[in-house]
């Protein structure tokens, strides 16, 4: 990795009710590139990559206060954030993050067209944001006419395409994505994937998966973290870089 990174955590638990499931001791990971996270069911892969995103509130820092929680060189202290309702964190995930979820998280009061565009730069020029919603339909394989479609009118593979639009159309530095293609085969997780792939190489950004699949992470990441046990029930997150 060079010096430059998109995310570092350094002697770091994360876990619920000051209980500790999971343990990092060193991780950077780069601003730019595919990383996948893998491990067995239930080991702690979609806790590590909540707390990455700052979507629970599960940071236990070190009681020897030497934790570090760093976000595109910006270092935090999670737990202070979600303490305070600071609106610093909603920021934070705001102008960092993108993400898709296996369940799509689509809201169904509003059409497809309108849960993309809720994640799109405000600032964003109208025309120039049509265009690029446009491109991403095209890019995905999505008709145009599903714009005004509710989602529960939609296919559950067209719903994924979907959530992966949303994500992308974002002003989004990382994208956290938690089995994104868990309900697809194999066949169509390989096309997804490989789209985010393209996408994430052309604007530079960071992709951070969970998968099951570790096919996957070997053919398309350049950096893996593997969730494996440790001691006293509290897993263990390792970083190795993937040779093409």
């Amino acid at each position: 990795m060079d010096d430059s990174h998109g995310l570092v955590l350094k002697n770091v638990h994360f876990g619920y009710n000051e209980q500790p499931v999971l343990y990092v001791n060193h991780l950077a990971l780069p601003e730019k590139g595919m990383v996948f996270i893998t491990g067995p069911s239930g080991a702690g892969k979609s806790t590590l990559l909540e707390g990455l995103g700052l979507m629970t509130n599960s940071f236990i820092p070190s009681p020897e206060g030497n934790s570090k929680f760093e976000v595109k060189s910006e270092e935090i202290n999670p737990r202070q954030l979600w303490s305070s309702n600071s609106d610093s964190l909603s920021r934070i995930r705001r102008e960092v993050f993108g993400f898709i979820f296996q369940s799509t998280n689509l809201m169904p009061n509003f059409t497809v067209g309108e849960n993309i565009r809720m994640s799109a730069d405000d600032e964003m020029n109208d025309d120039i944001l049509k265009e690029k919603i446009n491109n991403l339909l095209k890019t995905l394989s999505l008709p145009m006419s599903i714009l005004d479609k509710a989602p529960y009118h939609i296919s559950g593979g067209q719903k994924q395409r979907v959530a992966f639009a949303r994500a992308m159309v974002s002003k989004f530095s990382i994208i956290l994505a938690d089995e994104p293609t868990g309900n697809l085969d194999y066949s169509n997780s390989i096309n997804l994937i490989g789209i985010l792939k393209n996408f994430i190489e052309a604007e530079n950004k960071l992709a951070i998966i969970v998968t099951h699949h570790i096919e996957l992470a070997k053919e398309f990441g350049d950096y893996m973290v593997k969730i494996e046990p440790g001691n006293h029930g509290v897993a263990v997150a390792k970083t190795e870089k993937i040779d093409h």
